[in-house]
């Protein structure tokens, strides 16, 4: 039968064969071999390396911790990415920025705005300084969970914090102004705050800009096609 006994295939064929050239598997090669399994099926295997390491006594660093949650995150398996962060400090492995944005990415894909939230307080009570991915993955949280209130108060605080927003954070931005209907506030990020910082609006950009007028109240189809005209006169951006 051909699916019978798969679990362990990939990773623990990848070790084995590892394991013919000495000396022993250390951290970092451990590290490496989690880091090839960054796709959305081979989670379990992950685990199971991640395991195995605990057998044999080799030690986890923060490197093997930020490549299982990655794995979590590919997965959309925030429970598990939330779980081996605990684990993590449990053991005293000091998590880092790769770490928290990772997690909270996971999040963001699950749609679990508050957990996304309470880590970015987490990651400033370890000292971790937040960075633009951070910010970007605990807005695309927001967006995720309609929050756009909060997803603009973020914003603001890369502002106050000196944190360079990118593309991936106004799309988030607009998008969580998007689906609350918030038309206003999407045409100023993407007419205003988005020159200002020197960043071109892409499809996404404007799409989303176009889907707040569609879910304002009352509906602005006019505005929406005034944007469309726009996009397309800018060959689609």
């Amino acid at each position: 039968g051909g699916g019978g006994g798969g679990g362990g295939g990939g990773g623990g064929a990848v070790e084995a064969a590892a394991e013919e050239v000495s000396p022993p598997l250390d951290t970092a090669h451990y590290n490496v071999l989690l880091s090839c399994l960054s796709r959305p099926r081979r989670w379990k295997e992950a685990l199971e390396l991640s395991a195995r390491m605990g057998e044999r006594g080799v030690q986890r660093d923060t490197s093997t911790y930020n490549a299982l949650i990655s794995v979590m995150k590919a997965a959309g398996k925030w429970k598990l990415a939330l779980k081996l962060l605990r684990r993590m400090r449990t053991e005293g492995v000091p998590p880092d920025t790769i770490t928290f944005s990772a997690a909270m990415a996971a999040c963001a894909r699950g749609g679990e705005w508050r957990s996304a939230l309470l880590l970015m307080g987490s990651m400033r009570q370890a000292g971790v300084r937040p960075n633009t991915v951070t910010f970007s993955a605990a807005i695309s949280a927001c967006e995720k969970g309609g929050e756009w209130a909060r997803a603009l108060r973020l914003l603001r605080q890369m502002g106050d914090e000196q944190v360079p927003p990118d593309l991936i954070t106004f799309n988030a931005a607009i998008g969580a102004c998007a689906k609350g209907g918030e038309w206003e506030r999407a045409m100023s990020l993407l007419t205003e705050a988005m020159p200002a910082e020197g960043i071109t609006p892409d499809s996404v950009s404007y799409n989303a800009a176009i889907t707040a007028h569609a879910n304002a109240q009352p509906a602005r189809p006019d505005g929406a096609l005034s944007l469309l005209r726009a996009m397309e006169g800018e060959g689609g951006a």
